[in-house]
């Protein structure tokens, strides 16, 4: 095999791969809503093997309930009315055991010959990163009446102690007794200065945290075409490179992550992304893939 025709098989052989082994959960449906097919995140998570979803229908396949469904239709109509993709589409499914998981996604128009045909839905489970929020947003609410408890303390006891210094000053004969009661009120003023500060600061925390929460259908695994399709669109960063650690193929958000072009990226090896003094682990990494064996967990690149 010529140099090229190497490197244009490792890509091919790549795109599937990194669609079967990508994190996310990717979804392959007609235009009808029958699954096409899907990859092994939506395996792991959903506990179906695709060879039972392939044909069903979405909806039936991730338990939908009417209200659900109809909202998830919606969606998917309008990409397809509006021929442009949609994103941050949220909605809850169950897998096969019964769990309840909240699904958030991106969905990608799949095209033919500048015809649609079908659809590639891309989602992460945020199930535990709703249920963090919810959390934060339950103490951000305590947090608030905390604040307002507090201001209302402060008020209560501000006037009180100017009304003592007062009548300690105009009643109190002897300078020894009026300075020892005087001391104790700048000492309870200057606290409340501090509860002030504490207070705005809290208050500002608050409102900063609070406005941040808130086919070309499927005839054959082999075509290349269809699988560079998906990865280049895949919300995960992705690079191929060849026996030689040279990279030979790299998506939109691997250049993106690394802040380099493509064109760059394609004239690099792996482990120069690596911190100089991870080189070493880098390369070692890599012949291990080369091998076969599991690696990059903790290569700091």
């Amino acid at each position: 095999m010529a140099e090229g025709e190497v490197h244009e098989h490792l890509v091919n052989i790549g795109y599937k791969e990194f669609f079967d082994n990508s994190f996310d959960i990717i979804v392959i449906t007609d235009l009808n809503g029958r699954i096409i097919e899907v990859n092994k995140s939506f395996e792991r998570v959903f506990g179906i093997p695709r060879e039972k979803v392939r044909g069903r229908y979405f909806a039936d396949v991730l338990g939908l309930d009417a209200e659900t469904a109809s909202s998830v239709f919606r969606a998917y109509n309008k990409a397809f009315r509006r021929r442009e993709d949609l994103t941050g589409l949220v909605f809850e499914v169950k897998t096969e055991s019964g769990i309840r998981v909240l699904l958030e996604g991106n969905i990608k128009l799949l095209e033919e010959n500048g015809r649609i045909v079908g659809f590639v839905g891309t989602y992460r489970d945020i199930t535990e990163k709703a249920l963090l929020e919810r959390n934060r947003e339950e103490l951000l609410e305590k947090l608030v009446k905390s604040i307002e408890a507090i201001s209302y303390v402060i008020d209560r006891v501000r006037n009180p102690l100017a009304a003592i210094r007062a009548y300690t000053e105009m009643l109190v004969q002897s300078d020894d007794v009026k300075q020892k009661i005087l001391s104790q009120v700048d000492r309870i003023t200057s606290t409340i200065r501090e509860m002030d500060k504490l207070w705005a600061e809290t208050e500002r925390i608050v409102e900063s945290s609070s406005k941040d929460s808130l086919a070309f259908i499927l005839h054959a695994d082999s075509s290349a075409h269809f699988w560079k399709y998906i990865t280049d669109n895949m919300l995960t960063a992705v690079f191929v490179a060849d026996e030689s650690g040279r990279h030979i193929y790299v998506n939109d958000i691997f250049a993106e992550a690394t802040k380099y072009s493509k064109d760059e990226l394609l004239r690099m090896k792996c482990w120069d992304l690596a911190h100089e003094d991870s080189v070493n682990q880098a390369i070692e990494a890599f012949e291990k893939a080369i091998n076969g064996e599991k690696c990059w967990e903790s290569t700091s690149m």
